[in-house]
C-alpha cells in the first residue's frame, strides 16, 4: 500500500491513529509544498496527501487526491479500494463514501452531505456547519478497513471550505509515501 507515513513532528502512535485509523486528533498540519517536493523527487513512486479536520455525522472527512484509490497490496494487484456504486470523485465537492457510512447514515448516491467542523459530532452541542455541501458520487466496496467509515473528498474541497485560496495558505495533515526503492539505490 505505502512505505512511510509522513506527518508533522510528534507522537508516532498519534500519527498512526489519526492518519490511518481516523481515531485521534491529527498532530498538526504541514505545508502542501512538502507533498509537492516529495512528489517531484525521482525516488518517489507515489505520494498521496491527506487532509483532516471535518466530519459528516461523526464520520471523518478525508481530503485526498485520486491517487488514494490506486493503493495496492502488491504492485501487480488490483487497487485495494474500489467503487461498488457510482464513480470516484473528479472535482471539488464530490464525495466517495465508505460502505459503513452508506449503511449507517442517510447518505446515498446523488445525495448531499452537510459537513461540520471538527473530527467528531458532539451530541447536544451545536456544531459549526460548513456553507458548502458535498454530492455523493460513489460508494466504496467494503474492505474491513477504517476507510469503510470515511467520507473521501477532493483535497481542493477542504481548502475552499476553509478559505485556503492561495497556494501558499494550503496545508495537509499527512502523506502516504511509496519509494521507487526503499534501499536508497536507483
Amino acid at each position: 500500500m505505502f512505505d512511510l507515513l509522513v506527518t508533522s513532528k510528534g507522537s508516532s502512535t498519534q500519527a498512526v491513529l489519526s492518519s490511518l485509523f481516523y481515531l485521534d486528533v491529527p498532530l498538526g498540519n504541514m505545508p502542501y509544498s512538502a507533498y509537492e517536493r516529495l512528489l517531484a523527487d525521482p525516488r518517489t513512486r507515489r505520494a498521496v496527501p491527506l487532509g483532516f479536520g471535518d466530519n459528516y455525522q461523526g464520520f471523518p472527512l478525508v481530503g485526498t487526491k485520486a491517487a488514494f484509490f490506486d493503493q495496492r497490496l502488491k504492485p501487480k494487484d488490483p487497487p485495494y479500494f474500489h467503487v461498488n456504486e457510482g464513480r470516484l470523485f473528479s472535482r471539488p465537492f464530490e464525495a466517495v463514501i465508505g460502505s459503513s457510512v452508506a449503511r449507517l447514515s442517510l447518505a446515498r448516491l446523488g445525495g448531499k452531505l452537510q459537513t461540520t467542523h471538527g473530527l467528531t459530532r458532539v451530541r447536544g452541542v451545536e456544531a459549526e456547519e460548513h456553507p458548502s455541501s458535498y454530492t455523493v458520487v460513489g460508494v466504496l466496496a467494503p474492505t474491513g478497513s477504517p476507510v469503510d467509515r470515511a467520507v473521501l473528498v477532493d483535497l481542493e474541497s477542504l481548502w475552499l471550505v476553509h478559505g485556503q485560496l492561495s497556494p501558499a495558505s494550503r496545508d495537509i495533515t499527512a502523506i502516504l509515501y511509496t519509494a521507487q526503492s526503499m534501499s536508497g539505490g536507483s
